[in-house]
């Protein structure tokens, strides 16, 4: 029987655990994939800011060298007053601008420079700067040779000890040899803080951190993070402003913050999936034991039933066969079948009414006829029907009913059927010690009887489900105990109709105790 069964639960465990498991391993593989492409597409969206940021910068000086290129046209040259003038409310204009460098086709015998504070500009800079272009001659000509039609290159000089200002150098449209140029020198941290930072801004749209900071001492001029700068995810060299380096983070986490949040976020969904595939197995494997056990206690119950009934059955039909033939040569022999006979017809009829009153209750069409009883009257009719029974089965019996004992308002009928299920329940179980004990007692708002025997017990693992239909406890003394296993059900039955209650205390091997439990009835 059990094979089979372990078969069919492997089968269903296989057949519907598999697709969960595969379907988890693909989506834990493709987990660690789907990251990476996720972290690939952060840091690619980080350069992409820290592109534009750059290319801001140059649209920035592209811009001043475009106007600066123009007053010169416009001047008709460098040595132009006009031009100087124009030049120095230019630098004027943009403070962020210290000095303004022209040179014409003669460089590098010619270089203007323009300053609106000239003499400090020239004290602190202007003069060793103009020999560090001249002695950048060969770089600068290579640079200006480079310059592409229709497109105007900007680079940045390195000038070593001046760091506190960065030069941009471009070419200008004055003549057509390709020596004339221009420069932009620029306080760096004024630009940035200054002019560098709006855009920033309006680029980041408070999505990102964006912090630059000096290379050499790594001091922070700039930051959108105020006072919670966290350490840069994305980090790099401004290509315009080499001695500064521009930072980039995610406002909130880091990249991989967010990814492991969403990786953890996923395994939960795949582990969630998991566990109702799980539940969906055990729900599945248990309702087919239900059944299997169901079907099981059927056939038990099929079988116990055709013993029982098979027992008397063939001892009236031997006993009425030998009456038959009159092979009976005394009074006392024949009396003595009558009566055998007797018995087993009452017995075959007890168990033919165990059955019909079960399939009334099971199908919930039982009738219950309520009246106020006396149930100590309703005990001793029924001791007085079943007592020679109890004597021809080897058992004594005890009564103790109380006689102030208030009357209840239930079926007398189904009361005295729910006390013979529990005395003949306590024959069947008592193999040694064959004494039951029947007693009444009452409180306040209940009347209580106490049916109690000696005989096996129950064990407290077994009294959960001793109730429930066909249900027999599988050990080998009970087992051997022939029974429909209806007798307790029809009992639990009958006091849910009282709205009552039956209250089991058992010990194996010390015998059971029985109550029935009824509420008094007030209004008499």
């Amino acid at each position: 029987m059990y094979k089979p069964i372990n078969k069919i639960i492997l089968v269903i465990v296989v057949v519907v655990s598999l697709p969960a498991i595969i379907f988890s391993v693909s989506e834990i593989n493709s987990l660690n994939e789907n990251e990476r492409i996720i972290e690939n597409i952060y840091n690619k969206q980080l350069n992409s800011v820290l592109f534009t940021i750059d290319q801001s910068i140059y649209d920035f000086v592209n811009d001043w060298a475009q106007k600066i290129n123009l007053l010169v046209v416009n001047s008709s040259g460098i040595d132009n007053a006009s031009a100087r003038k124009e030049i120095l409310q230019f630098i004027n204009l943009n403070p962020q601008i210290r000095m303004v460098i022209l040179a014409d086709e003669k460089f590098p015998q010619t270089i203007k420079l323009f300053a609106v504070n000239k003499d400090s500009v020239y004290k602190e800079i202007g003069l060793s700067l103009n020999d560090k272009l001249v002695a950048n001659e060969s770089k600068i000509k290579r640079f200006l040779s480079d310059n592409q039609n229709g497109y105007r290159k900007i680079e940045s000089l390195d000038l070593d000890s001046y760091h506190k200002s960065e030069l941009f150098l471009f070419s200008l449209n004055l003549t057509k040899d390709k020596n004339d140029f221009g420069g932009i020198l620029i306080d760096p941290v004024v630009f940035v803080q200054k002019t560098l930072a709006p855009k920033i801004l309006d680029i980041t749209h408070n999505e990102f951190i964006i912090t630059i900071t000096e290379e050499n001492s790594n001091h922070i001029i700039f930051t959108t993070g105020g006072n919670n700068s966290k350490e840069p995810q994305q980090k790099e060299g401004l290509e315009l402003l080499p001695q500064f380096s521009i930072g980039i983070s995610l406002e909130g986490q880091t990249i991989a913050g967010l990814v492991k949040e969403r990786a953890i976020r996923n395994l939960f969904l795949i582990i969630g999936v998991d566990f109702i595939f799980i539940l969906g197995i055990w729900f599945v494997i248990r309702n087919i034991l239900k059944e299997i056990e169901l079907a099981k206690i059927k056939a038990d119950f099929v079988s116990n039933v055709s013993h029982e009934l098979r027992t008397p059955l063939s001892l009236i039909s031997l006993f009425a066969e030998t009456l038959m033939l009159g092979r009976i040569k005394s009074a006392e022999k024949e009396k003595e079948y009558y009566t055998i006979i007797h018995q087993e017809s009452g017995r075959l009829s007890r168990i033919v009414d165990k059955i019909l009153h079960f399939q009334s209750i099971d199908e919930h069409i039982r009738k219950y006829k309520f009246e106020n009883i006396n149930i100590n009257s309703v005990i001793e009719k029924v001791l007085n029907t079943y007592s020679y029974h109890l004597k021809q089965s080897g058992f004594s019996y005890n009564l103790n009913l109380d006689g102030s004992i208030p009357l209840i308002f239930a079926d007398a009928e189904a009361i005295a059927e729910a006390i013979i299920n529990l005395i003949d329940n306590a024959m069947k179980y008592s193999k040694e010690n064959k004494l039951i004990e029947i007693q009444t007692e009452y409180d306040e708002n209940f009347v209580f009887i106490n049916v109690k025997d000696y005989g096996i017990g129950i064990s407290v693992k077994n009294q959960k489900k001793i109730f429930d239909k066909f249900y027999r406890i599988q050990n080998g003394l009970v087992h051997n105990t022939k029974g429909a296993g209806l007798g307790l059900t029809i009992v639990k039955d009958i006091m849910d109709e009282h709205k009552g209650e039956v209250i089991i205390d058992s010990k194996e091997g010390l015998g059971s105790n029985f109550t029935l439990k009824f509420r008094i009835n007030h209004n008499v």
